[in-house]
């Protein structure tokens, strides 16, 4: 199965702010600069204008509270017995 690079980063960028959001940061610069973020970079992934590396996914997942599965593939983990 053949991933689209701009299509997951757009899922990303997506999820990015609804977990910023639920996270109750009201904006992109109040979340970059709580968390001591380069403003402008966070701001471009959010808004699918950058593509995101691999430690920025894990910088933001960690921050927000959510897990990478989540942030990259929309999906929660389950544990199965």
């Amino acid at each position: 199965m053949e991933i689209n690079r701009k299509n997951l980063d757009q899922a990303i960028s997506s999820r990015l702010k609804q977990a910023r959001e639920t996270a109750g940061y009201n904006s992109a610069r109040q979340f970059s600069e709580k968390n001591n973020l380069p403003k402008t970079t966070y701001w471009q992934h959010e808004n699918g204008k950058r593509s995101i590396s691999a430690s920025y996914v894990y910088e933001y997942a960690r921050a927000l509270g959510v897990t990478l599965n989540w942030l990259i593939a929309g999906e929660e983990v389950s544990v199965q017995a």
